[in-house]
């Protein structure tokens, strides 16, 4: 008798309510490639797949800072955006912020572009 153990990782309806937006933008599509579930994870799944499970299965602050998709944008920025944006895709995010505040004629620049320096 010849038995094959496979580890395999579905799909669990229940995660989407973890989520900031508790499913409601996009369901099992907000961590998988197939917007039905299960089966292969996108950018946003793979990092939720190795920070928040560790972590209990929790949406957590560091999975909330991480830029999964790559386009400047904090998983956060994206799931608060309105309208919300794709947290896996880099071709939807939210509105550029501006860099300076224009105030009577006079620039000042933004406590974001200090740290940057």
């Amino acid at each position: 008798m010849f038995v094959t153990w496979v580890s395999v990782s579905i799909g669990r309806p229940f995660r989407v309510d973890k989520l900031p937006d508790k499913g409601k933008n996009w369901g099992c599509a907000t961590c998988h490639v197939n917007p039905a579930g299960g089966g292969a994870r996108n950018a946003f799944g793979k990092d939720y797949e190795a920070i928040a499970i560790p972590a209990g299965d929790k949406y957590t602050a560091a999975l909330g800072q991480k830029d999964s998709d790559g386009d400047g944008f904090t998983n956060d920025e994206e799931f608060n955006a309105n309208p919300p944006t794709e947290p896996w895709n880099r071709n939807s995010h939210p509105p550029e912020k501006p860099r300076a505040v224009n105030s009577q004629g006079k620039k000042f620049i933004t406590w974001g572009q200090l740290k940057k320096r």
